[in-house]
């Protein structure tokens, strides 16, 4: 989602991203993360943003993420995303425990 919405900027550390209780783990009051920054400047006028963020609500059984901008399979813009919450926890889990090494 990262490269579509914005292809000069890099995803953040997964270790923060990624940890128990961590900004991508949803929560009661919407909130905004910061999810990416721009690898390099760019020459010339200032782009809109060096960071790239999400808005992350929960919605019931249902994580949202919104303020995304990407072209999606049929070329229109893709501006939410929408997650099962026990299937987003536990892969945000199984990628943290790949990322320090766990079973």
């Amino acid at each position: 989602m990262i490269t579509r919405g914005d292809s000069g900027m890099v995803g953040l550390g997964p270790e923060r991203l990624l940890r128990p209780g961590g900004p991508l783990c949803p929560t009661d009051m919407p909130r905004t993360v910061e999810v990416a920054t721009r690898a390099r400047p760019e020459p010339g006028p200032t782009p809109e943003s060096d960071t790239l963020t999400v808005r992350i609500r929960l919605r019931g059984g249902t994580v949202i993420w919104s303020g995304l901008a990407y072209p999606g399979p049929d070329g229109g813009p893709v501006e939410e995303a929408r997650f099962d919450l026990a299937q987003y926890l536990g892969e945000i889990g199984r990628a943290y425990a790949a990322l320090v090494g766990r079973p």
